[in-house]
């Protein structure tokens, strides 16, 4: 390997390599030595399959460049680079972390399941990429652990490869060209069907190889594999493991029905059953507070709040918890914490500005106050209770 180039990339290290390309990270010395990750096709057969995308799918392309979500790995473009010889890279930006796969186990190999509310978090912010891709008509075609990436500060994940599935076909693309790996893909994307409901499918069987720690379709020989995938239905996850919830059993057994008009149509409908239900589980640690088991409920916030550090509903729940132990500095400190990661939550800004108002810090209140009714979006009761309270620290 060579640092050699038009001028433009320094090599770092090397840090992978899959079907189609090595992964190499460098300084992009036209960008104030930024690093950057750029993908260096294996040999020229392989780039000139991504040359031919670039031509023949130029608008898929720059949709491509214009991706920008934070769960997903962006792409920055395209350059030329010299290794052994001349070749024309993808350039990406650089994640600092795993992906998925190394944090789970190999392929085809029984492992511990993953905790499955954080396992939840992880998929939800990934459909939550998803969903954009998919609104600029792009779908992924190869949705599988090792193409979530995991930042090692944050835990954010995100969703690595946009197209690179489509450029290892070498030489472009015929009508019904099956692409994908093979555990992972629909019964229809396995006759060259794809479609939105497919990547869902593929984000499914994720999901589900994190709740049990195997995969719900698995055969070392592909023709049998197939078979299974088009034919077999999988054993549930709560009979793999105990702690699933009918509801998260449920939504995985909905994601993987054969047919794709019975299966989520689309990344935000997943989404929105994802997050439903997180409101299920809210309201059942409330009741579990308000029926005396006050310490339990609490750790079962909290526990959820380490694995989902960025969801507003529960930064408010266990505010509510300590307002109605009247210990309102508390709860001001948990709204603020929540402010950290949303800072635009109007919920949230007028739940720490009633905080305020009760420890006697009237000009932050006010403050507070004015800030929540300008965000907007709040609910009709506390947009009422918002506007009376602040009058009455104007008077």
């Amino acid at each position: 390997m060579s640092d050699k180039s038009p001028g433009r990339f320094k090599v770092l290290q090397k840090l992978g390599q899959g079907g189609f390309a090595k992964t190499l990270l460098v300084e992009d010395l036209d960008r104030n030595r930024e690093l950057r990750v750029i993908k260096v096709p294996l040999d020229k057969a392989r780039e000139k399959a991504l040359i031919n995308e670039l031509i023949q799918a130029g608008a898929l392309m720059g949709s491509l460049q214009g991706l920008s979500h934070p769960n997903i790995v962006r792409c920055y473009g395209f350059d030329q680079f010299q290794d052994d010889d001349l070749y024309y890279v993808m350039i990406m930006e650089f994640v600092p972390g795993k992906d998925l796969r190394k944090v789970i186990g190999p392929i085809h190999r029984t492992r511990r399941p993953m905790d499955v509310s954080k396992a939840l978090d992880i998929i939800g912010q990934v459909c939550n990429g998803l969903a954009e891709a998919h609104r600029i008509h792009m779908l992924h075609r190869d949705i599988k652990p090792d193409n979530i990436l995991i930042h090692q500060d944050t835990g954010m994940p995100k969703l690595a490869d946009f197209g690179i599935a489509k450029i290892q076909i070498a030489g472009g693309l015929e009508s019904g060209t099956v692409i994908g790996t093979y555990p992972y893909m629909a019964p229809e994307a396995l006759d060259g069907h794809a479609c939105p409901a497919s990547d869902l499918w593929s984000l499914t069987v994720t999901l589900y190889e994190l709740i049990t720690g195997c995969l719900p379709f698995q055969n070392e020989n592909t023709f049998s594999l197939m078979n299974c995938i088009k034919e077999l239905e999988p054993t549930q996850p709560k009979d793999l493991n105990p702690a699933v919830d009918d509801w998260v059993n449920a939504l995985v057994m909905r994601g993987l029905q054969k047919d794709p008009n019975k299966r989520f149509q689309t990344a935000e409908e997943m989404l929105e059953a994802l997050s439903h239900d997180l409101k299920r589980v809210v309201e059942k640690i409330r009741k579990c507070f308000m029926d005396g088991q006050e310490e339990t409920a609490e750790r079962q916030a909290r526990n959820l709040l380490r694995d989902l550090p960025d969801e507003p509903s529960l930064y408010m729940l266990i505010g509510e918890f300590y307002h109605r132990r009247q210990q309102f500095h508390q709860a001001e400190l948990i709204f603020s914490d929540g402010l950290r990661f949303c800072p635009n939550h109007a919920g949230l800004v007028f739940l720490r500005a009633l905080s305020l108002h009760q420890v006697g810090r009237r000009a932050e209140a006010r403050q507070g106050l004015e800030e929540a009714l300008a965000l907007g979006g709040l609910m009709a009761g506390q947009d009422r209770q918002a506007r009376l309270l602040l009058n009455s620290l104007k008077s």
